[in-house]
């Protein structure tokens, strides 16, 4: 039993060229079609640099983190949706924002249907972010300086009953001193507060619309459609050269066969050659398939002992 031959992958791509071409064609008019029904979106981006404060314990990475996440708060949210006279849904819904926190970047993103539109929700987001930034690190820090005001009143308070000659004295002095101290510098560090994110590029105004171009979309038309008649040439061949001599035959031709005319070597009570028998059954085959007379019927083979062409 002889084993079946794998398929030629150039013999199968050179035969179906024809269907590689309409495919890719079909597929680089739908998906070109398909990019230009979407409405268009443009994205303009900004970005921040986060201060962080590497004196106390809270990890630098985790406070960009915090002032991501401030980004879509309602903080901010609700108020550039006041300002835009639009919906907080709709701001959350055209806003992005990430963080590198390598880098102490925040990038905030913003969408609509225009370039204007986009540029003024992603610079409106921006400033409103670094104000309510701002805000809340400055009352976070003046509540440091009213809970040092408390400490330093209630040491002064101190001092005032002990008397000169208590030992207890120099101690409640020097903690006195080092209180208001510490009040000296938060109220300094409270008169000149800025805001812990800076803007580092204000927001573009897109030139183009985000997503696939018209020749991008083409190109990838075009691929998908040469990966579609890929697969389906393959599959055609594969199915022919699976369907034995006459599958073979199609797969190597390319063109549809209906029967195969056999090599006759016995004729029992005839004297005729064998090569002679196929060829009127090949003359037979032709006068069936064209009744009208209308039609060029080709039939090749090879037959007798000579195994010369057969046609019909």
């Amino acid at each position: 039993m002889q084993e079946s031959e794998g398929l030629d992958p150039l013999g199968v791509i050179a035969r179906a060229w024809r269907l590689l071409a309409v495919c890719a064609f079909i597929g680089a008019i739908v998906v070109v079609g398909g990019v230009s029904q979407l409405a268009k979106s443009y994205t303009s981006s900004a970005r921040l640099k986060i201060i962080v404060d590497t004196t106390g314990n809270e990890d630098p990475a985790r406070q960009v983190s915090t002032q991501l996440g401030l980004v879509t708060s309602d903080d901010v949210v609700n108020q550039v949706a006041t300002l835009l006279h639009t919906s907080a849904f709709e701001v959350r819904r055209h806003v992005t924002a990430t963080a590198d926190t390598t880098a102490d970047l925040i990038t905030i993103s913003a969408k609509a249907s225009s370039s204007a539109a986009a540029q003024q929700l992603a610079q409106t987001v921006t400033t409103t972010f670094v104000d309510v930034s701002r805000s809340q690190g400055l009352a976070a820090k003046q509540a440091q300086l009213n809970a040092q005001n408390q400490v330093v009143a209630s040491l002064k308070q101190q001092l005032t009953t002990l008397s000169t000659g208590s030992a207890t004295l120099p101690g409640a002095q020097q903690a006195y001193a080092d209180a208001v101290q510490q009040q000296q510098t938060l109220s300094g560090e409270v008169s000149t507060f800025t805001s812990p994110a800076s803007v580092v590029t204000n927001a573009d105004t897109p030139s183009a619309p985000s997503g696939l171009g018209t020749k991008k979309a083409g190109v990838l038309g075009l691929m998908l459609g040469l990966i579609a008649g890929g697969v389906i040439a393959f599959v055609r061949a594969g199915r022919a050269a699976s369907g034995g001599p006459m599958g073979k035959l199609v797969a190597a031709t390319g063109v549809p066969v209906i029967a195969s005319l056999p090599t006759l070597t016995d004729l029992s009570g005839s004297d005729r050659r064998p090569s002679e028998a196929a060829l009127d059954g090949g003359r037979a085959a032709a006068a069936a398939l064209s009744p009208a007379g209308n039609r060029t019927v080709l039939i090749t083979g090879t037959g007798g002992p000579d195994q010369r062409p057969l046609v019909a």
